[in-house]
């Protein structure tokens, strides 16, 4: 009870941490082109309001993401997530994901291998819950590899059971901070500038244990980060997990 109480505290700390950056930051931008906008308006051309304009618009949307992270690990943590399985088509399903990343992370130049057993290029599962797992992860290699080092996507299949792996070349997990990794809030101390508030993994563990699955993260010999997935696959749609 008392290490509960200890990891307990950690995670307050660290939110806070995160709130005070996370929202402030943005609010701030927020209040700042507002008072330009309600004093100076009829000084600033029209590009200027322009401007300010889009930089309100994505401190709101900033902070929206922010909260529709949060709302997402409390409900998976509630068990309140449903999981509706369905027949996917996984190349097509991976190939439209890894394109949505690379937009949204400003990568689309970054090179993404993707590689699909046979067995594996079918197969049933919730395709929200599952994009949910793989985006988080995919993003967290976009962001942590260098821009001239691939990040390598596998799914196998062996069974009912479907295996994800994400190689990338970033600069890997010191071995004392490997067991804080899926906490909320928790960044490595290595991550330097890089942009994120620690809820990625915290969601892809939270939901992989909600679907029955395992997630695993380990270095590998050459350089970076190895996040290995197991999902097994719903024969049908089976209402709320947890």
């Amino acid at each position: 009870m008392l290490a509960r109480q200890e990891d307990l505290a950690q995670v307050r700390k660290r939110f806070v941490a995160m709130a005070r950056h996370e929202f402030r930051t943005p609010l701030a931008t927020i209040q700042s082109s507002a008072d330009l906008l309600a004093n100076y308006e009829d000084r600033l051309s029209e590009s200027e309001i322009t401007e300010l304009l889009e930089s309100i618009g994505q401190g709101v949307q900033r902070m929206a993401r922010m909260l529709d992270r949060l709302l997402l690990l409390s409900r998976a943590e509630a068990g309140k997530i449903a999981n509706q399985s369905e027949p996917l088509d996984m190349a097509a399903t991976f190939a439209r994901w890894i394109a949505q990343a690379s937009s949204d992370t400003d990568a689309a130049a970054r090179e993404i291998h993707l590689e699909i057993a046979p067995e594996a290029a079918t197969g049933r599962l919730d395709p929200k819950l599952l994009a949910e797992v793989f985006l988080n992860l995919l993003s967290n290699a976009l962001k942590f590899s260098p821009a001239t080092a691939p990040v390598v996507v596998r799914l196998a299949r062996e069974g009912d059971v479907f295996q994800l792996s994400i190689s990338d070349h970033g600069p890997g997990i010191p071995a004392a901070e490997q067991r804080h990794l899926f906490q909320p809030f928790y960044r490595c101390s290595n991550v330097g500038a890089a942009q994120g508030v620690g809820l990625g993994l915290a969601i892809v563990r939270v939901i992989v244990d909600l679907l029955g699955g395992s997630v695993s993260l380990q270095g590998r010999p050459e350089g970076g980060t190895q996040v290995q997935v197991r999902l097994p696959q719903r024969s049908r749609s089976s209402g709320r997990v947890g």
